[in-house]
């Protein structure tokens, strides 16, 4: 598996499970029976949609986050790889 094929399940297990009707937000704890593989907690919030999406948020994705820098979609991008990557 890689990393698109578990953003690609992970949107759909979420889909499914908001579509059943189960409340989603929260802290999730993944626990392994197997010593050797590590637990993990997922959290899940809720979030404004962007008004491309249909939403009431104004903040543009591309727009820099505050200090500037990198845009904000590619802040948000490397926020996420930094957690998959310290959550391997």
């Amino acid at each position: 598996m890689d990393r698109e094929r578990f953003t690609a399940e992970l949107q759909r297990l979420v889909d499914r499970a908001h579509d059943d009707g189960v409340a989603l937000v929260g802290g999730y704890n993944v626990r392994s029976p197997h010593p050797d593989v590590p637990d993990y907690t997922v959290e899940i919030t809720e979030q404004e949609k962007l008004i491309s999406d249909g939403g009431t948020e104004t903040t543009p994705a591309d727009a820099a986050p505050p200090g500037g820098g990198t845009t904000a979609a590619e802040y948000q991008r490397d926020a996420i790889d930094r957690f998959l990557l310290d959550s391997m």
